[in-house]
């Protein structure tokens, strides 16, 4: 990397840090957890969300049942009941508003919230529409998962996100989140790819080779997208590890096991998130992904699904390990 172009990467991340500290002046809390700070082998979620209501309780249930320690939701002007739903939750939950524009603020409000709720433990930058597993889960609980990243000096996970999709046409594609992950079992790795180079690699130690960043998945068969499935997303903040990105970290020793974040996207209210992404135009590169997505949809006729030949279903997280998806 150049002179140039490691500096230019310093004044953007000095920005954001810049920004997030405003985080905090804008935030409103809604519900305050009792939960004490975390503890080394445990595990604090924290979810930026807008508009989530059918989502929410779903969420909170598999992050709790997984022994998440707490979960923070900071809701982004949600015009749905996201707020009221999410206040009905257990009382490992907090819940906060802050309004900032996403386009701006969407990465410092998830720095600030690693830097303000992970204490000693790690922390994870979830979507709402992300489910996080790893290799082993059915026998190994979380706890014993993080303490051996403790015990070999880990400070960052790599996940490769799962796109997970149902067989029917859109129109009875799946409402909520419990709905979702009971019918979404089907992925398409068939048009994966291996980049030679991501920044956040280079911006971390790398502790196993075998784990590298990855695009494709069934937005790429379906909808022509090469999307970034790698997600540094995982990190412990005590042990230097620092969030700059949506998908990246940097100063993280990163583990030689990855694990995965299965991703369901395709709800009924697909095709709606899609118009308004591209009305707004605040995601990536003025929205091309969904903009690409809505030009298949309006084409496609009412029987046209996302499931191909290659699509296979997915029963365990180990056999994206056999497939070498995974690392373990």
């Amino acid at each position: 990397m150049s002179r140039l172009a490691r500096w230019r990467r310093r004044l953007r991340i000095a920005r954001l840090e810049l920004r997030s500290r405003l985080v905090p002046l804008k935030a409103q809390w809604i519900q305050r957890s009792a939960a004490r700070r975390s503890a080394p082998d445990e595990l604090v979620v924290v979810c930026l969300v807008r508009n989530g209501e059918p989502r929410i309780t779903d969420f909170l249930d598999y992050y709790l049942e997984l022994g998440a320690q707490h979960i923070v939701l900071v809701d982004n002007a949600s015009t749905d009941r996201t707020l009221e739903t999410a206040c009905r939750s257990a009382d490992r939950v907090s819940v906060l508003s802050c309004t900032l524009d996403y386009r701006l603020y969407q990465i410092p409000i998830k720095m600030w919230l690693t830097s303000r709720f992970a204490g000693q433990g790690w922390c994870l930058v979830a979507d709402i529409d992300e489910y996080f597993d790893y290799p082993e889960s059915g026998r190994l609980d979380l706890a014993s998962f993080l303490e051996y990243l403790n015990d070999h000096q880990y400070s960052g996970v790599v996940c490769q996100s799962v796109d997970l999709f149902s067989q029917e046409p859109p129109a009875e594609w799946p409402e909520r989140g419990d709905e979702l992950r009971s019918r979404c079992v089907w992925y398409d790795h068939s048009l994966l790819k291996r980049p030679d180079h991501l920044r956040s690699f280079s911006m971390n130690r790398v502790s196993n080779p075998a784990i590298t960043p990855m695009t494709g998945g069934i937005k790429q068969v379906a909808f022509g997208v090469d999307r970034l499935l790698t997600k540094h997303v995982l990190i412990r903040r005590c042990r230097g590890a620092r969030l700059n990105g949506p998908h990246h970290s940097r100063g993280a020793r990163i583990a030689d096991v990855s694990a995965a974040l299965l991703h369901y996207p395709f709800d009924r209210g697909f095709r709606a998130r899609c118009q308004e992404a591209v009305r707004e135009g605040k995601y990536w590169e003025n929205s091309r992904e969904f903009r690409r997505a809505l030009d298949v949809l309006e084409t496609a006729g009412s029987l046209w699904t996302l499931r191909r030949p290659t699509a296979r279903v997915l029963k365990s997280v180990d056999q994206l390990v056999d497939e070498g998806f995974l690392v373990a």
